[in-house]
Order: structure tokens, then C-alpha cells, then sequence
């Protein structure tokens, strides 16, 4: 930053919605996974 040298291209995002997740083991973490992303729009597969 010092030197003007941004590049932002590295540091774009991408969409989560829609996006498949697998989930091991649907436990007490696994739950919690599950949920958070059902949120973000994201397909759950556990």
C-alpha cells in the first residue's frame, strides 16, 4: 500500500448462495454448520 501497488483482482469475493455444502456428521458442530449457512442461501447436503 505504501507503494500504490493495489491490486484488488486477488482479493474479490464469490457468492455463497445457491452453493452446495457437504456436512460429516450432523452432530452438535454439524448442526450449527448446517444452520449458519441455510442462512447464507447455501444447499446443505449432510
Amino acid at each position: 500500500m505504501k507503494e500504490d501497488m493495489w491490486e484488488k483482482k486477488p482479493l474479490t469475493g464469490m457468492e455463497l448462495n445457491e452453493k452446495p455444502l457437504g456436512v460429516i456428521g450432523i452432530g452438535n458442530i454439524g448442526t450449527i454448520v448446517a444452520e449458519k449457512t441455510d442462512t447464507l442461501g447455501m444447499r446443505v447436503i449432510a
